[in-house]
């Protein structure tokens, strides 16, 4: 249709060439609902984990219900000696 008019299509990466800021933030509001709701679903199973980045996100969970956020992986990098 679009050629009917004389337009020119260049595919689908065309059509919108940014993300707003309001996708942005509906997309990470998705993103953390999503894990909460399956962090609550974890320690509806065991309250522990081997995991130790997994342990400490439980028990955050424990002491403090709906607090438990993705973790900035970045800091956790940072702040974690490598071994050599």
């Amino acid at each position: 249709m679009a050629r009917d008019f004389g337009h020119s299509m260049p595919g689908i990466g065309g059509t919108s060439a940014h993300v707003s800021a309001f996708m942005r933030e509906e997309l990470r509001a998705q993103l953390q609902e999503s894990w909460e709701t399956t962090l609550n679903e974890r320690l509806a199973i065991a309250p522990t984990s081997p995991v130790s980045i997994l342990n400490e996100l439980l028990a955050a969970r424990l002491k403090k219900p709906g607090r438990a956020r993705l973790p900035n992986v970045s800091r956790l990098r940072a702040s974690t000696p490598r071994a050599s």
